[in-house]
């Protein structure tokens, strides 16, 4: 690559990754100007000192943005900028290539693509330097300087090309139309005289006689990057006033009044004695400035050409003497810098006689600058396409490849077996169908115009690779797009790496999740804290619900844990520690408590002062279960060594050939199976004789088994013996495989103990979950299992209430089937973890509860919730849920008639008055319009004989049982005093219900 060091600032805000990058870059050879954490600093930092090129992250949390930062670099400073993004979606991207970005790096990144990074960009923001100032140079140049096809069509054009040939928009044309020649006769006398000779010189004489003017074309031809000719390149001056002055010789013979002065060239007039007789102001101007030499008359011409060969001049003036042209080209070295000079030899004619030689002298320097700068350029990208781990290949419009570098050469070799050579289609590089047509696709949207960028797999060599593939068009001078440059990175250790820290993220995201991860991040410079989201999860919280603050943590800490805790952290502060994991118990939202473990690590900046301290906690509740049942397991591991050594444990050893003889059995066989020691190892017994005829076949099995595979350990299956009174046990056999120095099978040692009361109690369970189950599953009502909140089991009543098969709820939790809000509106997590408190406090009153199906119905249940124990232990929670869809429809509906019976009472506008069978008055509804409305403690609860008394109070009583007893209306008239007098009443008995 390019060894040029150069000087690059870093933007970036993670200070981490701003570490990084500058290390990189110092590693790289190149000059860490400067590295920020915002643009802003940056911005003012171009302004004294200018980097050559900025390292930018396109997402900036403070002040001015990535993408407006880039902008400002390069308008303001013109300093090329490369983003460094974690993004890679097309949005991004695309802003990023709109915005004055000259590269784009994703994260994380590494050296060496950071280094072919930086290498390109500054060399193609110093090749476009370069390149607008030889257009310009081009552009406002005084000759016309184009370039035409092998065919004679005008390609391309500058300015001068117009003033010169009187001719607009020729691109396209022929150029032998512009001449006023035939297409045949151009052909022949010029495009094969400058593909014969490479060069050619031409004067034509162009536009009409009355206005006619005369112009020199120098032909050249130009190649392409494998040397081919592709087009013709012409340098063309009108000369009009020289041919004028060369005319006048002819006609009046007078040298001085021919001469010109204005001529836009350097004249010299040499005599028949070859002495400088004329010359104009441009060439004195010329030899003077450019030169350093006086021109006078009467100078030989080797001295006034004193950069020739003075062979070389002899040779010209004779041939200039005979009549002809000629035209040179010489480089001239003045001032420790080059000059180039184009020589027109002209034969003067005086009556048909050569009288002087005229030469025309043009300094073309600035012409041949720009055709050397094109070269140099081509010569600094080809030790960078040579030298780059990335292959490049340079291609035309039909993808055959035109030049490629060392790279793309040693890895097609490698990957096909084949030398690349020129001419080699692109495409055939391309085996797999489905890449070759999306590669088919991108070169498409190069050809048009854009760079295009994209990332592909495949398979080579029975293992995936990864490239990242570049496809930029190549405009030429003309603005048209002849070449693409495909360029591509063998990227499979970089996607590895991503895939493998993807991975790690996962399983770590996986981890966290299943054994309840929770990360926090303690900012002490800010005093801050940070609690993830899985942090408050783990204790069951919301993340609205706990506030990010280190009080919150020491808050839930178990008041037994709490000195034990802080004591541990401090340590760990304070040096005394070079680790720090800390275990204690935090309140769940529940109420009960969990156990942690909580590790970190601390942070620290350049002067080793603490800055930070992040870690995570990890549930281990369940480890210190295990750790209680490791004492159980050590308690009865402990009992059943008591019990080997009381003898409920028969050790044999017996031979591994066909006899199966018994070497030793301990003596306390007689109590476990009643026979003596001798019965065995006299041979009288036999150990498979014993075996319950149904478990022989796969005692056999398993041990045969066992011996072809050289396996030195097994425990077999539970297999039956028969004891010397004709009864069976169930034992546990546990045996060795003993091996002799040749490696065969010698002896079988081993154990087996009596477990008929544990099979015995197995059978029992056995049975006992058959019922369970059986009754579990034909239950009318539905029944969950459940763990905390997920479901284990399921009966087929819960599969047609809820509409999902038994394996989907497996997979689910009551919360899922729940909506996220109760009748009540209370939050279903919240109100179930009450139910769930309650029940474990033996609480198991059914409460009403609102499921959702699958296809999100709402459904009204009723729902008993009781723990399932087991030795003391609850291990899980049953569910009873009935579907009270139905019953929940008719409450409502009678809720709703009650009201509507309400509104049309409230409706009628007479006095309402509700009279119990006690007849005592329970409701009481005033007027319409108020008049004899009193308050209602004032008739609620009263009696009628409150109001009424004597034969009246009678006679009312007497209607109202007839009312009752006939269930039919019964009218009555009364006078009673009310709030406006003593007024007069008809009123209608009505019966309302058996005892209203």
């Amino acid at each position: 690559m390019n060894k040029t060091p150069r000087k690059v600032i870093v933007v970036e805000d993670d200070k981490m990754l701003q570490t990084v990058f500058s290390l990189f870059v110092q590693e790289l050879g190149h000059e860490l100007s400067g590295a920020f954490t915002n643009a802003d600093e940056a911005l003012l930092f171009c302004e004294k000192h200018r980097p050559d090129v900025v390292l930018l992250d396109i997402n900036l949390s403070e002040g001015t943005n990535g993408i407006t930062a880039s902008n400002r670099f390069y308008a303001e400073f013109n300093v090329p900028v490369i983003y460094v993004s974690s993004y890679t979606d097309d949005t991004t991207v695309s802003k990023a290539i709109n915005y004055s970005a000259y590269g784009y790096l994703v994260k994380p990144i590494d050296k060496v693509s950071l280094g072919i990074t930086i290498d390109l960009v500054c060399w193609r923001h110093e090749y476009e330097q370069q390149k607008k100032i030889s257009e310009q140079l081009l552009e406002y140049i005084q000759h016309a300087v184009f370039t035409i096809s092998l065919g004679g069509k005008i390609l391309h054009a500058n300015k001068a090309f117009t003033d010169i040939f009187k001719s607009e928009n020729s691109i396209g044309k022929k150029f032998s139309e512009l001449l006023s020649i035939s297409e045949d006769d151009f052909q022949i006398n010029v495009i094969e005289e400058v593909l014969k000779n490479r060069f050619y010189t031409q004067i034509y004489k162009i536009g009409s006689e009355e206005k006619s003017s005369f112009v020199q074309c120098n032909f050249s031809l130009l190649f392409d990057e494998i040397n081919e000719v592709y087009a013709i390149a012409v340098f063309a001056q009108e000369i009009t006033a020289l041919i004028e002055f060369s005319e006048g010789f002819k006609k009046i013979g007078s040298i001085q009044t021919a001469f010109i002065n204005g001529v836009n060239q350097m004249v010299l007039l040499f005599d028949k004695e070859n002495k400088l007789s004329i010359f104009n102001n441009l060439a004195m101007k010329f030899y003077e400035t450019k030169l350093n030499f006086t021109l006078n008359e009467g100078i030989k011409i080797e001295n006034v050409l004193f950069f020739l060969q003075k062979n070389e001049i002899v040779s010209l003036v004779n041939n200039v003497n005979k009549g002809i042209f000629h035209f040179t080209e010489r480089i001239i070295e003045e001032n420790n810098q080059n000059l180039f000079i184009q020589i027109n030899w002209v034969p003067v004619e005086v009556d048909g006689e050569v009288t002087h030689t005229l030469l025309l002298l043009s300094d073309i320097t600035n012409l041949r600058k720009l055709e050397m700068d094109f070269d140099e350029q081509k010569n600094e990208l080809k030790p960078i396409f040579d030298s780059s781990i990335q292959r490049f290949y340079l291609v035309d419009m039909n993808l055959n490849i035109i030049a490629f570098n060392k790279s793309a050469r040693d890895v097609i070799y490698k990957e096909f077996n084949f030398a690349l050579k020129k001419g080699d289609n692109a495409l055939d590089l391309i085996p797999q169908e489905e890449r070759r047509k999306h590669f088919l696709e991108q070169f498409e949207l190069a050809k048009s115009g854009q760079s295009v960028f994209f990332k592909e797999s495949y398979p080579l060599k029975n293992e995936l690779r990864w490239n990242e593939t570049h496809l930029d068009p190549v405009v030429n001078e003309r603005g048209e797009i002849k070449r693409v440059l495909i360029w591509t990175l063998d990227i499979t250790d970089r996607e590895q790496y991503l895939h493998d820290l993807k991975e790690s993220q996962e399983r770590y995201e996986l981890i966290a999740r299943g054994g309840n991860d929770g990360i926090f991040d303690w900012d002490m410079i800010k005093n801050t804290v940070y609690l993830s989201p899985r942090w408050k999860a783990l204790l069951g919280y919301e993340d609205y619900e706990l506030k990010n603050e280190f009080g919150t943590r020491d808050s839930l800490i178990h008041p037994e844990d709490k000195e034990h805790a802080k004591k541990i952290l401090n340590e760990y502060l304070e040096g005394k520690n070079p680790t720090y994991e800390n275990e204690f118990r935090l309140m769940h939202k529940r109420g009960y408590y969990i156990w942690v473990i909580e590790r970190g690590e601390l942070l620290r900046d350049e002067q080793g002062n603490i800055i930070r301290l992040a870690g995570s906690i990890t549930d281990i509740s369940r480890i210190k279960k295990t750790e209680a049942n490791l004492l159980n397991l050590n308690k009865t591991l402990m009992d059943e060594r008591k019990m080997f050594m009381q003898g409920s444990v028969v050790i044999t050893r017996i031979r591994a050939d066909e006899t199966k003889k018994f070497i030793y059995i301990s003596e306390n066989v007689k109590d476990v199976l009643g026979y003596s020691v001798e019965d065995f190892t006299s041979g009288i017994i036999h150990y498979d004789d014993l075996i319950h005829p149904e478990d022989i076949e796969l005692h056999t099995q398993e041990r045969e088994k066992a011996i072809q595979d050289n396996i030195t350990q097994i425990s077999f299956s539970p297999y039956r013996m028969r004891r010397k009174d004709q009864s069976y046990i169930w034992v546990k056999d546990f045996s060795s495989i003993i091996y002799n120095e040749e490696e065969k099978t010698n002896d079988i040692l081993g154990y087996f103990i009596d477990i008929t009361e544990q099979k015995k109690s197995e059978l029992a369970i056995i049975e006992t979950n058959k019922r369970y189950f059986s009754l579990f599953e034909e239950a009318s009502d539905a029944i969950i299992l459940i763990d905390e909140v997920r479901i284990t089991e399921s009966n087929k009543n819960a599969e047609v209430l809820f509409g999902y098969t038994k394996e989907e709820l497996k997979q689910m939790d009551v919360i899922m089937l729940s909506p996220e809000i109760q009748h009540n509106m209370e939050k279903s997590l919240d109100r179930f973890n009450k139910k769930m408190l309650n029940a474990m406090a033996g609480e198991s009153r059914a409460f009403y509860w609102q499921f959702k199906t699958r296809d999100n119905k709402i459904i009204d249940t009723e729902v008993g919730l009781s723990p399932i124990v087991v030795n003391n232990k609850r291990i899980l929670y049953q569910a009873i849920i009935r579907n009270i869809t139905d019953r929940k429809k008719i409450e409502r509906a009678l809720k709703e008639n009650e009201q509507r019976v309400k509104i049309l009472l409230e409706a009628i506008p007479d006095l309402i008055f509700i009279i119990n069978k006690d007849n005592v008055y329970s409701y009481f509804k005033p007027d319409r319009d108020k008049k004899f409305d009193v308050p209602h403690e004032g008739v609620i609860g009263k009696h009628i004989r409150d109001f009424f008394s004597g034969e009246f109070y009678d006679y009312y009583i007497s209607s109202i049982n007839k009312c009752r007893e006939t269930k039919q209306i019964v009218e009555i008239s009364y006078s009673l005093n009310s709030p406006i007098g003593k007024r007069k009443y008809e009123a209608r008995l009505s019966p309302l219900n058996n005892d209203e």
